[in-house]
C-alpha cells in the first residue's frame, strides 16, 4: 500500500456495509481522505521493543504455562532467534518470536532483525490506515446519502 490505499477494496467494504453510491461519488470521498496523514498517525501509535528476557504480563516466556508457546519460544531462542513486542496505543498486542510473514517457526536472526521489524510495522501501518480510511469514508458516504435523502424529501414535499 505504502502511501495509498486500494480504492477498489475500500469500495467493496463500503458496499458490504450497505453503502451504494455511484463510483464517482465514492472515488471523490475516498480520494478526499489524507492517507499520508493517517499513515503518520498509525505509525506514531506503534512502538516496538526487543524482548530481553523479562516477564511479559507477569509470565516468563521460557516457562510459559501454555506448552506450545513454551516449546516454540524455547526452540526459537535455542536457534539464536530474537523476539520483539509490539505495542499499539501503549497496549501490548503482539509478541513476535518468529518471522511474521514466513511459514513455520523461522527464527528472526540478529542480522535481519531491523528489516523484519520494519516490514512488520509497515504491514501494521498499512492495515491500520486501510481501516481508518474505511471508517472515514463510511462517515462521509453516510453524510452524502443523508444529504441526498434530504434533497429528495424537499423535492417530493
Amino acid at each position: 500500500m505504502s502511501g495509498q490505499v486500494d480504492v477498489a477494496q475500500v469500495k467493496a467494504v463500503l458496499r458490504e456495509r450497505g453503502i451504494y453510491l455511484p463510483d464517482e461519488d465514492l472515488d471523490e470521498i475516498i480520494t478526499s481522505i489524507d492517507v499520508n496523514a493517517l499513515r503518520e498517525q498509525a505509525r506514531r501509535r506503534i512502538k516496538v521493543e526487543e524482548w530481553k528476557g523479562e516477564p511479559v504480563n507477569g509470565v516468563d516466556l521460557r516457562s510459559h504455562p501454555n506448552p506450545d508457546v513454551r516449546r516454540q519460544v524455547n526452540e526459537v531462542l535455542s536457534r539464536g532467534g530474537k523476539i520483539y513486542k509490539v505495542y499499539i496505543d501503549g497496549r501490548l498486542v503482539i509478541l513476535q518470536y518468529h518471522k511474521p510473514f514466513s511459514p513455520g517457526l523461522e527464527p528472526i536472526t540478529e542480522s535481519e532483525y531491523s528489516q523484519v521489524v520494519e516490514q512488520h510495522v509497515n504491514h501494521l501501518v498499512d492495515t491500520m490506515t486501510f481501516w481508518e480510511v474505511v471508517a472515514q469514508a463510511t462517515v462521509k458516504a453516510r453524510d452524502r446519502l443523508a444529504e441526498l435523502f434530504r434533497k429528495i424529501k424537499q423535492v417530493t414535499a
